[in-house]
């Protein structure tokens, strides 16, 4: 395991870190005052978009772990998010996902908004494209193919919508400080698009960026050369903004002379666009990109199984490894395997040599809450604890859970595909509440209490202390409980 040591990465490499070089090469800045352009960046509250939050991560802060989860609180085939697996936002009770549900038209799609609390639809309204909903300040925005719109999060009425070049591309929605980030009028793997900061009022531009400079990697002596931008959603971490650019006319050289180089990673100042520092990789950089505060990770190719991993502050290379799934600014979750297969994940801690595994994990994404980290298995949803690998809790399913789409702090939520029946959303909760609780839970627990009550003999007591301390994973085979079958995964 590598070390990751900060003051090492940062040491070696501060002499090569060149913020605010060439910065206004491509920048537009709104004439507002930037002064306090050092400000801290915050994310919204909640899981604030089908990412968790501003930085990308997979992440929702809690002061303690998720706790175990003992019922099914609801599940609905109405709010499964159509082909984009059920990804959603939860913030403030509410539940948003963008789906075609029964549209056919594949641009046509709904912004439906239920309650999180028993799954109940609130609210839905037509949308054009099919990017993934961003939560903040009582607002959500959706990118279209063409557009940004924003509805108010209560009732789904008409906020504003900001328009873009309608034969392009746009990046799903980032949304920190009261500001929206975007990627637009680009194509879709090409790196022309321009980087907009969105006032999250109006929509008006705050500042936009077409292009910034950037070395290669490795190549300290190298002048700097312009890149433009992928269209790819940015992360923003702590007053900067992550983002994806182009290869510009880098080239390989030795045994790789003459490829062109394909993507590289650049740091803006999130209040003025003012470039930080502006790297173009050797092994390129594709479109699924990772920040903390203490590192940067961006994916190298389509098959998303190797990244680079960059020092936030300086974008120095620190290692090449497997790509990252979830993150804080302590841990990176790593898993090389791709659908529909399972394999280990492996947890490391930033700045030392620890880390463990567990095997035998789903493809789709894990995620953190709070010090737990929740994943799939082939039949099962499994909670671990953070720090010390430790299995605190599982949960069997009847079909095979695919992505996690989001949790609060009490529900996970997440889709189950069925081999002859809809897919579902399942909102899996830690409650006082039995619900579809496991079998014979509650059938039991009512025996003892009525023999409590009544005084009955030591051994009923006896028989029902075994009972409560012998908790059954099974669940019931009818249509209201799960029943623990391995359905397969054919939908992948």
């Amino acid at each position: 395991m590598p070390d990751w040591n900060r003051r090492a990465v940062l040491a070696t490499g501060a002499a090569l870190s060149t913020p605010g070089i060439l910065a206004s090469i491509g920048s537009t800045v709104a004439e507002e005052d930037t002064a306090s352009s050092g400000t801290s960046t915050g994310d919204p509250p909640g899981w604030s978009s089908v990412y968790g939050n501003a930085a990308n991560s997979r992440y929702l802060p809690l002061d303690d772990g998720f706790p175990e989860p003992n019922t099914i609180a609801w599940r609905s085939d109405t709010l499964r998010g159509g082909s984009n697996d059920g990804d959603i936002a939860v913030v403030d009770g509410r539940i948003y996902l963008v789906g075609e549900f029964e549209s056919t038209d594949y641009e046509q799609t709904e912004l439906r908004v239920a309650s999180a609390d028993d799954g109940t639809l609130e609210w839905k309204t037509e949308v054009t494209g099919r990017q993934r909903p961003t939560v903040a300040d009582g607002t959500v925005y959706v990118s279209g193919t063409d557009r940004v719109t924003a509805f108010d999060t209560a009732d789904g009425s008409f906020q504003w919508e900001r328009e873009f070049d309608p034969e392009l591309w746009i990046s799903n929605a980032t949304a920190a400080d009261g500001v929206i980030y975007v990627v637009a009028d680009g194509s879709r793997f090409n790196a022309d698009a321009t980087l907009y900061a969105l006032d999250g009022d109006d929509g008006s531009t705050r500042w936009k960026r077409e292009q910034v400079e950037a070395r290669q990697e490795n190549r300290e002596t190298a002048d700097p050369a312009p890149v433009g931008f992928k269209t790819a959603p940015v992360a923003v971490v702590n007053g900067s903004v992550y983002a994806i650019t182009g290869g510009g006319e880098f080239k390989g050289t030795g045994s790789k002379a003459g490829i062109q180089w394909d993507g590289g990673v650049t740091e803006l100042d999130a209040k003025t666009g003012e470039k930080q520092w502006g790297i173009v990789l050797e092994d390129g950089a594709f479109e699924k990109l990772i920040a903390t505060e203490a590192f940067v990770c961006v994916q190298n190719k389509v098959d998303g199984l190797e990244e680079t991993v960059l020092d936030s502050e300086t974008g120095e290379t620190v290692q090449t490894s497997k790509s990252t799934r979830t993150a804080t600014a302590d841990v990176r979750v790593t898993h090389d395997t791709i659908r529909p297969g399972s394999g280990p994940i492996t947890v490391s801690t930033y700045g030392s040599e620890e880390s463990w595994t567990a095997s035998d994990i789903y493809y789709f994404p894990p995620l953190i809450v709070g010090d737990t980290l929740i994943a799939t298995r082939t039949s099962e949803v499994v909670g671990f604890d953070l720090e010390s690998g430790t299995e605190t809790w599982s949960w069997e399913v009847d079909g095979s859970p695919h992505a996690l789409a989001g949790v609060d702090e009490n529900t996970l939520y997440f889709r189950l595909y069925h081999n002859d029946a809809p897919d579902e959303l399942i909102a899996l909760r830690a409650s006082g509440d039995q619900g579809e609780g496991r079998e014979g839970d509650e059938q039991e627990d009512d025996q003892c209490e009525e023999q409590e009550d009544d005084g009955q003999d030591e051994q009923e007591d006896d028989q029902c202390e075994e009972q409560e301390d012998d908790v059954q994973d099974e669940t019931e085979p009818d249509d209201e409980t799960e029943d623990g079958s391995d359905e397969s995964d054919s939908d992948c």
